[in-house]
């Protein structure tokens, strides 16, 4: 896979990948500027909560507008692609991380700007077939 990035003003270097994985492939070339925008607002704001009108409004455009772009090339509503980007970017902490001590777990997840930890995890569950308990014990499996 091409790496795809894009550089802001501050000179921060950003992987789309992760972003344009979830646009399907015939709406890939296509994805409007606002669309873009709201990616680039996700991407720089990952570890924080994101309301829907301060994603509408980074994006130029109405809250209903955003809804439908992101239904049309996501088929999935702004908050559920940014539930999906958190759990993707948990996922890939709590496979890195090297350290196993009591409260990790809740950490990661509130320096990811979710509060609501149980719902989450069942999110995480749903999404990856494990708990993050269980994602966090494959690493520190593969390590032993």
């Amino acid at each position: 896979m091409t790496k795809i990035t894009i550089v802001v003003k501050s000179g921060v270097d950003i992987n789309m990948n992760d972003y344009l994985s979830e646009i399907p492939e015939d709406f890939s070339r296509d994805l409007p500027q606002y669309l873009r925008k709201a990616l680039l607002f996700i991407h720089l704001h990952i570890a924080k909560p994101i309301s829907i009108a301060d994603l509408a409004c980074f994006s130029c455009v109405s809250i209903r507008t955003l809804e439908r772009g992101f239904n049309k090339y996501f088929e999935k509503s702004p908050t559920k692609f940014i539930r999906d980007m958190k759990l993707k970017s948990v996922h890939r902490t709590l496979l890195e991380i090297d350290c196993a001590e009591k409260g990790i777990i809740t950490r990661v997840f509130l320096n990811h700007g979710i509060s609501q930890t149980g719902r989450f995890a069942v999110y995480h569950r749903e999404k990856f077939g494990c708990t993050p308990s269980q994602t966090l014990k494959l690493r520190t499996r593969s390590k032993s």
